[in-house]
């Protein structure tokens, strides 16, 4: 019986691919058995995201085994696909092979897998299987590892040899597919997920992170496109930026530069790269942030080399670059002349102070108002080091504004610029609010946008920096 209904199926299979135009589209056949769902969808990943492809509706349920075609007129890229349901159906494949065919069961749905026209997926599909049953073993072996009571050194030393084993197999299953499958997309991920080997004769750990640091990259082709089409390309990049990048943003920047240049051996992953990394930063809360953003945006999309960027896009990035320049971290701050409560005027060059605090708010604004009562803490824990707070005004109602600063008791310095004279909105980047800045004693900003519970930390770490 079971080979009747295998002919059949490898029949309707070759029917199905005599339609099939080489280099023109995919098709792709699938049978589920114990799967009689509506649909069935194709996704793929790119970058952090994934993303539907195809959807295909059931063509038949023969004796619980769900039957589903999906087709396009365009070639699937190289890459990490997967077909799924949220009702327990997912497995991946790689569509080198633009017409194949996948038969199997929902009991184990990668273990059960039978492929016709596709011996990349049988390599791909394998190596998948036999990964997952090692890590389930391997799951085992350590779960009776630390059930052993204390004492029993023999089983202790017979299951570490056993978890050894098992990682030799998968070193060995690794070789061979490095060896006899070089181009395949199985050894672009194998590859992809080693890790640096860091030599025993390096000593120190600085030494250590160093070395791994700069080897990082060494099996990992950011220029590859099929790798932007898996789930490994973003979180190697974001450890990169994240845990092996020293938070400033001198440092963030070359290595984000590193990461642009390895990419553009590819446009697609080179523009990928750019736009991710320029946004994240655009957009980041860290400290600096704006400064890396300003000097990739002058590096790639103000130079030209960001040729798939229109017109408009480009002169929308040149405005904000110019709209940042003056208030960037490390810059002098742009000068503030504003009017206090009772009129007078307020100029900031004429104040002299160890540090400089610039709370802007709006009286209405619902964060400005739950933010307020933590700035004037901070202002009472520092204002006997000679501290200086102003509370800026960003709308031009002055009436809320005096009855806000009254109901709040504003002991600071407080401004306005009722009459739209300065030009301090645009200076200081005053998009949405409260916004904080921190300036040292040359009035040069030190933080920027820092949340108001962290300004007397901030300000107490700056000063023992300082003094070292």
């Amino acid at each position: 019986m079971f080979l009747r209904n295998k002919a059949h199926w490898l029949l309707g299979v070759m029917m199905f691919f005599s339609y099939v135009v080489k280099g023109q589209g995919y098709e792709i056949d699938l049978q589920i058995k114990g799967v009689a769902l509506p649909e069935m969808y194709l996704g793929y990943y790119f970058g952090e995201k994934q993303y539907v492809k195809d959807t295909a509706s059931i063509l038949a349920d023969i004796s619980g085994v769900g039957h589903y075609q999906f087709k396009g007129e365009e070639p699937l890229k190289e890459g990490i696909y997967f077909i799924y349901h949220p009702e327990g159906v997912y497995f991946q494949m790689v569509p080198d092979e633009q017409a194949f065919a996948l038969k199997t069961d929902t009991l184990d749905l990668t273990g059960h897998m039978d492929i016709q026209h596709s011996p990349k997926n049988e390599l791909f599909i394998g190596y998948e299987h036999f990964i997952t049953s090692q890590n389930n073993k391997a799951q085992q072996i350590q779960q009776q590892l630390q059930a052993l009571p204390e004492g029993a050194t023999d089983q202790q030393k017979a299951f570490q040899e056993q978890l050894m084993q098992l990682d030799q197999d998968v070193k060995a299953r690794q070789s061979a597919v490095l060896t006899q499958h070089p181009e395949s997309m199985t050894a672009k991920i194998i590859k992809a997920t080693k890790r640096p080997e860091v030599p025993a004769s390096l000593g120190s750990q600085l030494e250590r992170v160093i070395y791994y640091r700069s080897h990082f990259w060494d099996n990992f082709d950011l220029s590859d496109p099929a790798l932007l089409r898996t789930q490994f390309y973003a979180p190697k990049v974001e450890e990169y930026m994240e845990k092996l990048t020293y938070p400033q943003p001198d440092s963030l920047f070359d290595s984000a530069v590193r990461l642009i240049e390895l990419s553009k051996g590819d446009e697609e992953t080179f523009r990928y790269m750019v736009v991710n990394l320029s946004n994240q930063f655009e957009m980041g809360k860290r400290i600096g942030a704006e400064n890396v953003f300003v000097k990739l945006a002058e590096r790639y999309y103000l130079s030209g080399q960001a040729t798939w960027a229109e017109e408009e896009t480009i002169s929308k990035i040149e405005e904000r670059v110019n709209q940042l320049k003056p208030n960037l971290i490390g810059e002098r701050a742009p000068d503030l002349v504003l009017r206090d409560p009772e009129g007078n005027e307020l100029n900031m060059a004429d104040h002299s102070a160890p540090f400089t605090v610039l709370f802007f708010y709006d009286p209405e604004c619902g964060h400005c108002k739950k933010e307020t009562p933590k700035v004037l803490e901070a202002f009472h824990e520092l204002r006997d080091q000679g501290v200086e707070f102003w509370g800026v005004n960003t709308t031009t109602d002055t009436e809320k504004w005096l009855k806000y600063v009254v109901e709040k008791q504003m002991d600071w310095i407080n401004g306005e610029d009722p009459y739209v004279q300065s030009n301090f909105r645009y200076d200081y980047d005053i998009r949405t609010t409260p916004i904080i800045y921190i300036l040292d004693k040359d009035k040069k900003i030190i933080a920027k946008k820092i949340a108001a519970e962290n300004i007397t930390k901030f300000i107490e770490i700056y000063q023992k920096e300082g003094a070292n």
